[in-house]
């Protein structure tokens, strides 16, 4: 057992754990209120069994338990290789039984690392068919305990098992549950399970509320401009005195506002009048806020807001730039945070054919008339192959295969391109990520047909169109490879991909480098490469990590010419906040990236590389550019620990601008000396020389 896991046992014991909402009621966390396997049985009452190249261990650990008197300790080494390496855990219930009753399955989950991979639950009904979960629990909660609910309502009917005939969950007679737990090819998967059981929903909340409002001007201003907040609570009873905690921490922890707001309702008043809150301006900066209602010293609701001072556009920048490598999507706005690209799409599966025209959307039969902004450049991309097209029908997945008739799919593409042209689009994504498996099937080969037949009948459209691919979902080797070994680069005019992965820092640059090699073993190395899709979600990454790893991001692409990065995402679309890939909350607050994509966009709009700065320690970065008479050098240093470096530069005065957008006017330390501490956060030192 690893050290950090061993610690994190022998210290969390408590049964009292409290689980905070972002918004919404404080509720402490509860065990099962039946339990499946409390994993104390000898022996177990789970079989195992292993899928692929693996080798786990399963460990009891007495003593180390959350519910009972031992948890489970599951240690898979790394595989070696990609693939489907997963550890099999299967419970059989014996005379297949009733869950009919119970909301959901539950256990406890404590990770070893920060990364908390999670895995997949299945349950298998009378008739056979399957149905499953992902199991996620959060991450960054390394050596904590924490209880992960998989709802019955959320489950999903999994196609590896046979179909169901109703539709339908049904828990009446279920036989199995099962855990596929999957091995990583480079790294230890350790965590430890305890407490596996069923659990009734708990009831609504019904107590007092409380919220944050904010004046008629918005989450996001220009600097300096001053908030007023409204702080506002909700069922309140005559007689009950509630008392809120306000607190504003802006993105370096400096507390910006602390106020302790008193609440009662007067006789006869529905509510409490709303307490206003003035929230001075702040430079370009970013600003958590945080109501806690309590009721005699006991926090029962919390509500979460965020607001933000965006560095403005210079307007040199601030027009149309279809060189600029700047894009984001998915939302509406882009322009009005330095973005020049975005991107668009139409799936198949939105197309109906009627009588012989298609029809998008259910709109007009064989109009296809998309408008997109004219301040933004577009790249648009296909997916899902139309009900009626696919060669493969009867399938749940029937919109991941090729298409019956290869020459109605090329009509197909040519009606969309037609019309995506007619609106402005220049630029086309032959398919989104139609790596086998994901969200193509199929060899190959018929990857390659998917490009030919589009990027001929893009062409017949549009001559001058830019045909896109083959656009894996991030650095697949081995899909890339054999795309070009069958001679896709044919197919296309420039290539796209999308890149997703952890730290920047360390394998990004690597990456790129490898697939501009790759493109020249092809006689590809003249096309340029777009990325359409790059991000970093929270809750995998703390919201710092993903304002800071958006900037460098952007930064090693700029010194790598890349033609394009389009972020993903902009806003987080899902009414529970999606994957947390966007620079803005569902409610259209900011999270810190959003912040630090103005500043950057304000700064490197225009700009052009000239190469790394010289004379920096192993452990930091620096970049410079050359903008209109000024030298801008981005900084950042690739360790938690700060460390300062020495910039050389005739210039006497300096500006440096922080991550979220903050200004500082510099004089330098001795002639032609700067010595600015470097931390994750990428900073700007901009000097006229």
């Amino acid at each position: 057992m690893s050290r950090i896991l061993t610690a994190a046992f022998a210290s969390i014991l408590f049964a009292g754990l409290t689980c905070l909402a972002a918004t919404g009621p404080i509720r402490e966390s509860r065990t099962a209120e039946q339990i499946v396997d409390s994993f104390d049985s000898t022996p177990p009452l789970y079989r195992h069994r292993n899928r692929g190249k693996i080798t786990p261990t399963l460990t009891p650990r007495t003593g180390y338990s959350r519910d009972g008197a031992q948890s489970l300790l599951i240690t898979i080494p790394p595989t070696g290789e990609k693939g489907r390496n997963s550890l099999i855990m299967e419970w059989t219930l014996r005379e297949p039984v009733d869950w009919t009753e119970w909301d959901g399955l539950s256990f406890w989950y404590q990770a070893q690392d920060e990364a908390s991979p999670g895995f997949t639950a299945d349950l298998t009904e009378a008739d056979g068919a399957h149905y499953w979960r992902k199991a996620a629990p959060k991450p960054r909660m390394a050596g904590q305990w924490q209880l992960v609910e998989l709802p019955f309502a959320h489950w999903s009917w999994s196609w590896e098992g046979p179909e169901d005939k109703n539709k339908h969950f049904d828990r009446n007679g279920l036989k199995r549950l099962k855990f596929e737990i999957r091995g990583h090819e480079a790294k230890s998967v350790v965590f430890a399970l305890d407490g596996l059981g069923l659990y009734h929903a708990e009831p609504a909340y019904s107590g007092p509320t409380v919220s944050i409002g904010v004046d008629k001007g918005g989450w996001r201003r220009p600097p300096n401009s001053d908030y007023q907040l409204s702080v506002n609570v909700g069922d309140l009873q005559p007689g009950q005195t509630a008392s809120i905690e306000l607190k504003g921490v802006d993105y370096w922890g400096n507390a910006v506002l602390s106020r302790r707001i008193p609440a009662t309702l007067p006789a006869g008043a529905q509510a409490p009048q709303p307490v206003a809150i003035p929230l001075p301006g702040q430079g370009s900066n970013y600003v958590d806020l945080v109501a806690t209602l309590s009721m005699d010293d006991k926090p029962l609701f919390r509500a979460e807001r965020a607001a933000a001072w965006i560095r403005p556009q210079a307007p040199e920048d601030a027009g149309p730039n279809p060189d600029s490598i700047f894009g984001i999507w998915v939302g509406g706005g882009q322009w009005s945070i330095g973005a020049k690209w975005s991107r668009m799409y139409l799936r198949g599966s939105d197309v109906k054919l009627v009588d012989g025209q298609y029809v998008v959307h259910n709109g007009e039969p064989g109009v296809y008339a998309p408008k997109p902004d004219k301040r933004l450049n577009w790249t648009f991309y296909f997916s899902k192959m139309p009900k009626w097209l696919t060669s493969r029908p009867e399938r749940a997945d029937w919109y991941k295969w090729s298409p019956n008739n290869w020459d109605d799919y090329g009509e197909f593409v040519e009606f969309a391109v037609r019309g995506a042209y007619a609106g402005g689009v220049r630029h086309f994504e032959v398919w989104n990520e139609p790596v086998p498996y994901a969200y193509w099937m199929g060899p190959m080969e018929s990857v390659v047909k998917l490009h030919e037949v589009t990027y001929k009948a893009a062409k017949r459209v549009a001559p001058d169109a830019v045909v896109l691919g083959p656009c894996p979902y991030s650095f697949v080797w081995g899909f890339l490879e054999t795309y070009f070994e069958l001679g896709g680069g044919k197919w296309i005019d420039q290539v796209v991909i999308h890149a997703y992965g952890g730290n920047p820092d360390l394998e990004f640059v690597a990456k790129l480098r490898k697939l501009r090699e790759m493109l020249a073993k092809y006689d590809l190395g003249d096309r340029d490469i777009y990325i359409t899709e790059k991000g970093f979600s929270t809750p995998q990454f703390s919201e710092h990590q993903q304002a800071h790893n958006l900037v460098k991001t952007y930064v090693y692409c700029l010194s790598e010419r890349i033609r394009l990065l389009t972020w993903h995402m902009l806003w987080d679309y899902s009414p529970k906040g999606g994957p947390g890939h966007a620079i803005l909350r569902h409610d259209h607050t900011p999270r810190p990236s959003y912040c630090a994509y103005t500043a950057m966009t304000s700064v490197l709009e225009r700009a052009e590389y000239v190469g790394p700065v010289p004379g920096l320690a192993k452990s930091q970065r620096g970049f410079e550019f050359a903008k209109r008479g000024t030298t801008i050098r981005v900084l950042w240093g690739t360790s938690a620990t700060p460390t300062q470096t020495v910039i050389r530069t005739p210039a006497e005065t300096a500006t440096r601008i922080d991550l979220m957008g903050g200004e500082t006017h510099l004089t330098s330390s001795a002639p032609g000396r700067f010595t600015p501490q470097l931390t994750l956060d990428p900073i700007y030192l901009i000097t006229r020389e």
